[in-house]
């Protein structure tokens, strides 16, 4: 018996109730593995925004903010990108109108 129908088999003996963990669990064996140099950085991530935090309700606003600019900061992004790209575009179309006019 493979290891998948051994694992197929213990899943019929879960209860419904507990599913819900074993999903998770299932669906985290699929990604790829983190590096320590990558668990690291997350911590001191969320070490950076608790710090100077008196409540759990304070982190959760300087986070949210933090997700806030970020969102912000990628929208701004995506619009100077298409606006290079408008202007690339108008330069050119500038150039062929010039070189039919001469």
């Amino acid at each position: 018996m493979s290891d998948k129908e051994r694992a197929i088999q213990f899943l019929d003996q879960i209860p419904e109730c507990k599913m819900y963990y074993i999903i998770g669990v299932l669906e985290g064996a699929g990604l790829e593995v983190m590096t320590d140099l990558q668990i690291i950085t997350i911590l001191e991530m969320v070490d950076m925004i608790l710090d100077g935090c008196e409540s759990i309700d304070e982190a959760k606003k300087k986070v949210e903010k933090l997700i806030e600019q970020r969102k912000e900061k990628k929208l701004s992004s995506r619009i100077t990108k298409q606006k290079r790209a408008a202007n690339t575009q108008a330069t050119r179309l500038l150039s062929r109108g010039q070189e039919l006019g001469k």
